[in-house]
């Protein structure tokens, strides 16, 4: 019973860490795609266009985030196991 309950504590203290490192990767997360998404609105204003910055297309967004999203997905299954 003691050995069950110090294991337990183990994977209480490794799963802390990674709690807070998946909340903190949500929240960025979420701020770059909303960022982003504020850019793609902003870039087809007439202000946007005549910057003449490179147009950002939806299907590039989505590209960039898929990588991010795959990583947030197994930070989520690694805090699950513990």
């Amino acid at each position: 019973m003691v050995i069950q309950i110090k294991l337990l504590c183990q994977k209480i203290d490794q799963a802390e860490p990674l709690i807070d490192k998946s909340v903190d990767a949500r929240t960025d997360f979420e701020q770059a795609e909303e960022t982003l998404t504020d850019f793609l609105e902003w870039q087809d204003t007439d202000e946007g266009q005549e910057t003449n910055l490179p147009k950002i297309l939806e299907s590039h967004k989505e590209i960039l985030f898929m990588e991010w999203q795959s990583q947030l997905m197994k930070a989520k299954r690694e805090v699950s196991k513990c």
